[in-house]
């Protein structure tokens, strides 16, 4: 069983690693670094009992601030945040696709994969992966309109939306 004791020693560690890997320049301390900071998320989330929505509220919420904060960062630390981003992206995901969980959790995490895309292709420059974000935007609108059609609770705008989406 987890316990804070265990979630302030994954902080530590990881903390340790990210803090050595410039001085020693040891890129896998960086890398090693990342996974540190979601298993150290992953571990006070079963401390705490999260719920599966709060996992992936979470996940989605680290997710889009490493990719804002990817766009904002120097050099130095943009290699921490996308790793981080994409991982929590990709975790949102994941969890969001469980049987249980509402769509519009899955929604949430296809939104925030694409800022994620968006976020790490300009920043490293790369067409494929910014070609990836109107992709994952257009599949987070099909699964929101799929909801709403189907739950009977279908907007205006939804319509509108999807077209823009489909145009970019």
């Amino acid at each position: 069983e987890p316990s804070a004791a265990l979630v302030l020693g994954l902080g530590l560690v990881t903390g340790a690693l990210l803090v050595s890997a410039k001085p020693l320049e040891l890129d896998w301390l960086r890398t090693a670094g990342s996974l540190g900071i979601l298993a150290t998320l992953l571990t006070s989330m079963e401390v705490i009992d999260a719920s599966a929505t709060q996992q992936i509220l979470t996940f989605v919420a680290l997710s889009a601030a490493c990719g804002i904060t990817t766009m904002l960062t120097t050099t130095d630390t943009r290699r921490t945040t996308i790793e981080v981003g994409v991982l929590s992206a990709a975790g949102a995901v994941g969890l969001a696709l469980q049987p249980d969980n509402a769509p519009s959790l899955l929604v949430a995490a296809l939104a925030v994969s694409s800022l994620q895309a968006a976020a790490v292709g300009s920043t490293l420059q790369n067409l494929a992966i910014q070609a990836l974000s109107p992709v994952l935007a257009c599949a987070a609108w099909l699964v929101f309109a799929a909801d709403t059609i189907t739950g009977g609770n279908a907007q205006w705008w939804t319509t509108s939306v999807g077209l823009a989406l489909l145009v970019i």
